[in-house]
């Protein structure tokens, strides 16, 4: 039995970008207009439909390239993990907005 594994070290390390610059943004917005009046710019929504559309396509990519490998060795069953819960048990504390539930389900 063979095992496949995707990295999503790309998408992280461009989701952490998104985020990054965003905050950026956010911060000299705060200082022009206060903290209490904040309200995302056009450049913060551009940056985050960007962000939100990179996703998209990476997670769609994915789901399609763990399709095609269940095809190409007539694999009927794809076997995904219990996802609950994966990132407050994890050690590792630098998980970032990657939407793992969206790949369950454009795998499904």
């Amino acid at each position: 039995m063979e095992q496949y594994l995707i990295s999503g070290k790309h998408l992280k390390s461009r989701n952490g970008y998104y985020n990054k610059e965003i905050a950026r943004l956010s911060g000299i917005r705060m200082k022009q207009v206060g903290s209490k009046a904040i309200r995302r710019t056009k450049r913060m929504l551009a940056l985050q439909k960007e962000r939100n559309d990179y996703i998209h396509d990476a997670m769609h990519k994915a789901s399609s390239k763990v399709i095609c490998l269940a095809l190409e060795h007539k694999c009927r069953t794809i076997v995904i993990g219990d996802l609950k819960e994966i990132k407050q048990n994890s050690h590792i504390k630098s998980f970032v907005q990657i939407p793992l539930q969206k790949l369950v389900k454009m795998i499904e």
